[in-house]
């Protein structure tokens, strides 16, 4: 008896949630994830080509991104410091994108549904996933 209300629990925790399917999963589709990380970045708008081109990913809806030509001499910039953004900031994002293999070797990301915490029809409970701070940049 309690391995099938272990199998089922199971069964019932696969409705609740779904799956995250990252890039490195499929090998051309990283092949491809690579060749335009590697892209070199030297002004903001090298981020927008690099957003652009994976937007093309998605034959159904492509977008061409200008937020970088745009944004960081508006004034809905703010303070934000864009340089220092290209700087620093882009070479780490690129390089921890570009270690989505190891960094997530053996790791299933859930994606959990709409009222997958409830323990009961209206009793919210608690479900948790946990990620370093390398996978979460």
């Amino acid at each position: 008896k309690r391995m099938e209300a272990t199998a089922q629990a199971v069964s019932d925790s696969q409705d609740l949630f779904g799956r995250l399917v990252l890039p490195s999963e499929n090998s051309e589709r990283w092949a491809e994830t690579q060749k335009i990380l590697q892209h070199p970045v030297q002004s903001l708008t090298d981020l927008d080509t690099i957003i652009t081109k994976f937007s093309a990913a998605n034959e159904e809806h492509p977008r061409v991104c200008s937020f970088f030509k745009t944004v960081p001499d508006s004034a809905d910039a703010g303070v934000f410091d864009f340089k220092l953004f290209l700087e620093k900031g882009v070479p780490i994002l690129i390089a921890v994108a570009l270690e989505m293999p190891t960094l997530f070797n053996g790791v299933q990301i859930p994606i959990f549904k709409m009222r997958s915490s409830w323990t009961d029809s209206c009793t919210l409970g608690k479900q948790s996933f946990s990620l370093t701070r390398r996978q979460c940049a």
